[in-house]
């Protein structure tokens, strides 16, 4: 009983760490760029950036800027608001003050 629980812990932590769970390859995993950018298509794009690029601190979300979705969170151990980062809606070309810009046909 005692070696079913060991293993049911150690199952049970394994999942909730998040092993299994390929990474995305790129910020624009799961997002069609071809027809400009929706909402939920940035937010993916912001999740997706943070899980590669982002160590200490978090994005929170997008708003609407025009021309463009702004990408808001904490960024560093202080927790510095991030100023700066934005997604085109037209084309999907992150550019950011935090980590790498990219556009969608970049590597």
């Amino acid at each position: 009983m005692k070696l079913a629980t060991l293993f049911l812990s150690l199952f049970l932590v394994s999942c909730a760490s998040g092993r299994g769970v390929l990474p995305p390859k790129t910020p624009y995993d799961g997002v069609n760029t071809t027809d400009g950018i929706s909402e939920k298509e940035a937010i993916q794009i912001v999740i997706n950036y943070e899980r590669l690029f982002v160590g200490c601190g978090c994005l929170t979300g997008v708003s609407d800027g025009g021309d463009r979705w702004i990408v808001h969170g904490k960024f560093g151990y202080a927790g510095t608001p991030v100023k700066g980062t934005y997604i085109l809606k037209a084309s999907g070309e992150i550019v950011s003050s935090i980590g790498p810009s990219f556009t969608p046909n970049s590597p």
